[in-house]
């Protein structure tokens, strides 16, 4: 478990001909918000990609 609010991380990796970048970015707060800018074509995985998020982070805006 992440104890520290305040962070940035980056993950790029290329899978065949499709490069996939993803960007995390944490501030401060006691509650826990997220706000993701995701393309639409993965749209209907976001419930599942707040989960994750949820799984290893308490509070703090993430973007």
């Amino acid at each position: 478990m992440l104890q520290s609010m305040t962070g940035f991380g980056r993950a790029e990796q290329t899978i065949g001909d499709k490069t996939y970048l993803v960007e995390i970015k944490s501030l401060n707060g006691k509650q826990l918000d997220i706000n993701l800018k995701i393309p639409a074509i993965i749209k209907p995985y976001e419930f599942d990609i707040r989960n994750l998020i949820q799984e290893s982070l308490l509070r703090g805006t993430i973007e």
